[in-house]
């Protein structure tokens, strides 16, 4: 599969190199008239690429992951961080931890042989990660300050938007904190899939295994434009409190992990 995911990466922008950062799978499990134990496989389910593009790429990063990601679902679900390779390799000349385990750790399932990675430098400050990661945390708090504050003045549509920004900021802190990865998007969806790369928690309480959990995520991420500035974007006060809830065990799981 990742030998198919490769061209479609390659013709889709100039790429220098692929790295293979996780490969989530699924366990399956058969029991049959012909076996007196069940029978267990395990499937590629979802892969996570660090994705090195030439240095005259003019798309910002979010962008080409957005591409990246559409023209690789076809084949497979996927998650793409992109750099250009000249910033990938001041990280790593800088020591930054997230680019430093990544050069030492990480497998090269593509080279184009142009350029090579830069030496890794030492990371001075131990402190950097933890003290932005706070910082993220702390704007969540005060995001569920604001959410509280609409949802008694009965503007759902506003209150829901500060809880799109409480997940968004909280799901961020985590991620620094794991990785030393800040990543820039609003995009929910793609946070929690990063957050899977350490800890299974916020897939598991913003879970669409059904239509209910669905049309509440699809809520949570239409909020951060439409609950701000669409007339037509509507949430009840049972989908509101249902949303709360969720929001309350992410600040917990949180808290266990900080």
């Amino acid at each position: 599969m990742l030998e198919q995911l490769i061209p479609v990466i390659t013709q889709t922008t100039p790429t220098e190199k692929i790295l293979l950062l996780a490969a989530q799978t699924t366990n399956r499990s058969t029991e049959s008239i012909f076996t007196e134990e069940p029978v267990h496989t395990r499937h590629p389910a979802h892969y996570h690429l660090l994705v090195l593009v030439n240095n005259q790429e003019p798309r910002r990063a979010e962008e080409l992951q957005d591409t990246l990601e559409g023209r690789c679902r076809r084949l497979a679900p996927v998650t793409v961080i992109v750099f250009s390779v000249s910033i990938f390799n001041n990280l790593l000349a800088a020591g930054h931890p997230f680019a430093v385990r990544i050069s030492r750790e990480a497998n090269i399932i593509y080279d184009a042989c142009q350029v090579q990675l830069a030496r890794c430098g030492k990371w001075y400050d131990d402190q950097y990660n933890k003290k932005e990661s706070r910082n993220f945390f702390q704007r969540g708090e005060e995001f569920i300050a604001g959410a509280e504050l609409y949802a008694g003045r009965n503007q759902l549509s506003l209150a829901v938007f500060f809880l799109h920004q409480v997940v968004e900021h909280t799901l961020t802190g985590l991620i620094i904190s794991a990785i030393g990865y800040r990543p820039a998007t609003h995009n929910l969806g793609r946070l929690i899939s990063w957050c899977n790369l350490f800890t299974s928690g916020p897939g598991d309480i913003f879970t669409s295994h059904n239509e209910q959990e669905a049309h509440l995520f699809r809520l949570l991420q239409k909020a951060y434009i439409c609950g701000r500035y669409r007339d037509d974007y509507t949430i009840t006060e049972t989908e509101f409190s249902a949303l709360r809830q969720r929001i309350r065990q992410l600040k917990f799981l949180t808290s266990l992990q900080q």
